[in-house]
């Protein structure tokens, strides 16, 4: 007896939805990208229950026969390909020529469809059992599809499904993605009958495809005039271009749900992306949060691969490093140039920008430019208490920081701290960011880690000033560090060598950089595989801990490729920067007080540290009222 059969069309249509049809997100997301690669403007998503009663997808795209209609729902039947060539060099959405034969076989199905400029097209049901049934249909034109009971006749894979919310919310994201990649197509949805999206195309040919347009269409998924608070990135290469918008610093989520990827029009959910967009908010973001995103690569498609998963949800991309680079440096210097500060508030950011509102109308363009070289020191706690009474009012001076010139990478041989030069900030984010210093009332502070200012008074609006000293700190010297390379220069000998106990791993990553550091103030010996000796260290961080440092310099120099000295040094300097800092707890005295403040003028990024935690909180007279129920 043979004991290998040939399985029936049936049964291999059921097993191949396991890999096309993994919940109802996944139907919409099949029947939307036919409806787009049909030409449609329009299209329309209805479903109950977060489709898993019931999904309708219907567009006004361009038809199909009858004869092409029932070919449709055959395995392998597409007319997106046609020889081995076209795998490699795609411009269609869908392509697997599965889609429609996998959903059919796992759901009550019909099919009505029309070609336009015919009187009559075709409606075709299958009740998942494979049997065809067919009638005539009048339409003026395009294809409607219905899905109703998912899973009916795969009772394990229905109980699976996620409670009707989830379901919605997967359908929801999806659509806003391809309304996103779409501008020129009308999208609406309707859950359980009422309209949840309503985003009419952005047909008009002096905005298509502009800042503009993109902006409009990102409002329409995320309500309101969302667009407009969002920062604009663009850039251009050998390797393709991309246009981006992209959320201030403070806006972030606790998920990558709102980063929204694409790729030649394709939405991709690809890790490796989204880390390049992460390198770009370096210093901005929290380990751990993720920002707003709405970005759009477009490169050559032969240099694409999207059939690397099943779903076409990851593409695989030649010159990756180089086009990541590109993203990343894209994002950086469009976050960097500062003109978000002055863009307007959005309920979508409303919970993160209340936290970060700056002095823009009261003497918001004063700015101090005295610049101290000195660091707070003698940090062994003997100092007295912190005034109460300390107004800062500091005297101008014209003196300059140096400036270095040229951003990205450079010869290996050079500082790593040549490798970045001052950012431009635009005239409105300096409004928007400077904190009137001269004008503050220093009151005190709490915990000896959060300094409190008093600004105005009754009659011009008061507030309260929160401000958090090492977070404060760490940005100051970050960014004097950006502007000034002889500051890591200066190196301090160790009055006694310290032995620092390291893994093999960091021994091996600290000799391959040792030329570079020795560059930076920074001596060392390597005494065995598990141990070095250090001899000296910059003048900024020789009161630090050594073994702390020296282990954070191995695991940042072994995680960025050593010939991206742009990243890495970006991560080099936050490390050094937080250990030069004041560190909570940290009592600051008078004069220290006003050093701190002196460089603070200096500073125009200052609300999150490097490692992109919030400096300080404003609070003005009427939050306060409402604390007292007043």
């Amino acid at each position: 007896m043979d004991r290998i059969q040939l399985l029936d069309d049936n049964l291999i249509n059921k097993i191949a939805a396991g890999e096309v049809v993994e919940r109802p997100a996944s139907v919409v997301k099949e029947l939307v990208e036919n409806a787009l690669d049909a030409g449609a403007t329009k299209i329309t998503i209805d479903i109950q229950e977060g489709g898993r009663k019931r999904i309708l997808v219907s567009d006004n795209g361009c038809g199909m026969s009858s004869s092409d209609a029932t070919k449709s729902l055959l395995r392998h039947a597409t007319s997106k390909i046609r020889t081995q060539e076209d795998l490699f060099n795609l411009n269609t959405m869908g392509f697997r020529g599965e889609a429609l034969a996998s959903i059919s076989a796992v759901c009550r199905f019909t099919l009505m469809t029309c070609e336009q400029g015919k009187a009559e097209g075709v409606k075709l049901q299958v009740a998942g059992d494979g049997n065809l049934s067919s009638s005539p249909w009048q339409s003026s034109g395009g294809t409607t599809i219905i899905c109703v009971d998912l899973f009916f006749n795969v009772p394990v894979r229905q109980k699976f499904l996620k409670a009707a919310a989830s379901e919605y919310g997967a359908i929801l994201e999806l659509a806003q993605a391809v309304a996103l990649a779409n501008l020129s197509v009308d999208f609406t949805v309707v859950h359980n009958g009422k309209e949840v999206l309503r985003a009419p195309s952005v047909s008009d040919k002096s905005v298509e495809g502009s800042e503009k347009a993109l902006r409009m269409r990102f409002s329409q998924v995320m309500r309101g005039d969302a667009g407009l608070a969002m920062i604009h990135a663009k850039a251009e290469s050998q390797w393709g271009s991309l246009t981006a918008l992209v959320s201030a610093p403070g806006v972030e989520r606790t998920s990558a749900k709102d980063m929204f990827l694409f790729v030649n029009g394709r939405w991709v959910k690809d890790k490796s992306l989204r880390f390049a967009v992460l390198r770009g908010y370096h210093s901005h973001l929290l380990r751990g949060r993720y920002p707003v995103v709405a970005l759009f690569l477009n490169i050559d498609s032969g240099l694409v691969d999207v059939n690397v998963h099943p779903a076409k949800t990851e593409v695989r991309i030649q010159y990756a490093s180089e086009i990541h680079s590109m993203i990343a440096s894209a994002v950086r210097d469009a976050i960097r140039k500062g003109e978000w500060a002055a863009a307007p508030t959005h309920p979508l950011f409303a919970s993160s920008q209340a936290s970060l509102s700056l002095d823009s109308n009261k003497d918001s363009d004063r700015r101090i430019e005295t610049s101290s070289e000195r660091h707070l020191s003698d940090r062994n706690g003997s100092r007295p208490p912190v005034w109460r009474d300390v107004t800062p009012n500091f005297a101008r001076s014209s003196v300059t920081m140096p400036v270095i010139d040229g951003l990205g990478e450079t010869d290996s041989k050079a500082p790593w701290s040549s490798t970045f030069s001052a950012p431009e900030v635009s005239n409105a984010a300096k409004a928007m960011q400077s904190i009137p210093w001269e004008e503050l009332n220093f009151l005190g502070s709490i915990a000896d880690c959060y300094l409190l200012f008093a600004h105005g008074d009754r009659a011009s609006g008061a507030r309260l000033l929160a401000v958090d000293q090492h977070a404060f700190h760490e940005r100051v010297i970050y960014e004097r560090l950006i502007r000034d390379e002889n500051l890591l220069k200066a190196s301090q000998p160790l009055l006694v060598p310290e032995c620092v106990q390291l893994t093999p791993k960091a021994i091996e990553t600290l000799k391959e950089v040792r030329g570079k550091l020795q560059q930076n103030g920074f001596s060392y010996d390597i005494l065995n595989d598990t141990t070095i000796e250090v001899r000296a260290l910059p003048v900024l961080l020789v009161k630090g801990d050594v073994t702390h440092l020296m282990e954070e310099i191995a695991e940042q120099s072994s995680r960025r490729p050593h010939e991206n000295n742009a990243e890495l040094m970006h991560e080099m300097l936050s490390t050094f920067a937080c250990h030069a800092a004041v560190k909570a707890g940290e009592r600051i005295g008078h004069e220290e007080l006003k050093v701190l403040i002196r460089e603070a003028s200096e500073v125009d990024f200052y609300h999150n540290c490097p490692h992109g935690r919030r400096v300080f909180r404003w609070w003005d007279e009427a939050q306060i009222a409402r604390w007292f129920d007043r």
